[in-house]
């Protein structure tokens, strides 16, 4: 098959990045994020999690949700900061305050603390009910899955930069290594700068590694800078630079064509983003738009607001 001038182009690109970009990452494990992101999964996926769990968790998460919906407070941003906050917080009292103040401000925040610091306590007691030693649990998943990331992931990030544009990386950020309440899983926390991995110690599927998952979330965390973000919707934010970077991470792990990449963009969508009733069109769309750009070429800040745009 003949290669274009673009692509011709993008892997001599791909080849200076192997040699020159470098991401530093700080590496953590945390109770209290494992037990919030079993939490929100049982939420969300409850058929995909650990049975143990799901049978522990799902009442106190239910219990936590329901309070949310009873004061008013959109549930979602409050997931969205107590998780990556969990990180560097002991306690669930200050956990609850700044959570909260986070999602709500500080005058809100006061008279409600109380109430998420009892429901914040309960997920966690419920959780180390299952999970007694969670340092003990996950030690052989995030050891093997930092062994690979030094051999695999520092060159797929930087492949990204051939594929989108110099500086779309940050320099420096945190994994979260958390309890595998999925089997593999993650998520990326754009304004902390960190993402989290489920630190299994084999890849559920063997076609898209947790390495490459693991890449795809730390391509993420620069979206949020104003020339990415300020022409896409705030709150589809996460869900369009998500979805963006799919076919980017693909294209740098294949370095082999397109001729399988639908169904990979496919595979990686229902992996990684999950699925709904809307995920087919999301996919279609993300077949199109990467068509398109791949022809194109247009800057990132003109792509990712056309991709808002297309999706449903």
């Amino acid at each position: 098959m003949a290669v274009n001038d673009s692509e011709a182009s993008c892997n001599d690109l791909f080849r200076l990045a192997l040699l020159s970009f470098s991401m530093k990452l700080n590496w953590q494990t945390s109770d209290w994020v494992s037990c919030l992101h079993a939490a929100e999964a049982c939420l969300q996926a409850p058929a995909r999690v650990d049975p143990r769990l799901a049978q522990v968790l799902i009442r106190p998460a239910s219990l936590l949700e329901d309070a949310l919906l009873q004061e008013g407070i959109a549930a979602a941003t409050f997931w969205s900061h107590a998780i990556p906050l969990a990180a560097g917080i002991g306690g669930s009292h200050e956990l609850a305050e700044v959570a909260l103040t986070k999602t709500i401000g500080r005058a809100e925040a006061r008279p409600r603390t109380a109430l998420f610091r009892g429901l914040l306590a309960d997920i966690r007691n419920a959780f180390s009910s299952v999970v007694p030693d969670m340092e003990k649990e996950i030690a052989s998943g995030r050891q093997a899955l930092q062994m690979r990331w030094h051999r695999e992931g520092q060159p797929l990030l930087g492949g990204l930069e051939a594929w989108t544009e110099p500086g779309i990386l940050v320099d420096e950020a945190a994994v979260i290594a958390v309890y595998p309440a999925l089997g593999g899983g993650g998520a990326a926390h754009l304004v902390y700068n960190s993402v989290r991995v489920e630190a299994v110690a084999v890849d559920p599927d063997s076609d898209l590694p947790e390495v490459m998952r693991l890449a795809w979330l730390l391509s993420q965390l620069n979206l949020d800078l104003p020339r990415y973000s300020e022409n896409v919707q705030p709150n589809r934010l996460p869900l369009v630079g998500g979805l963006a970077m799919i076919p980017v991470v693909l294209s740098v792990a294949a370095q082999t064509g397109e001729s399988a990449m639908e169904t990979r963009i496919a595979q990686a969508v229902e992996a990684w983003v999950g699925s709904g009733d809307e995920t087919p069109a999301q996919i279609e769309t993300l077949k199109e738009w990467w068509e398109s750009y791949r022809a194109l070429r247009p800057a990132w800040a003109t792509a990712l607001p056309a991709l808002d745009q297309l999706l449903p």
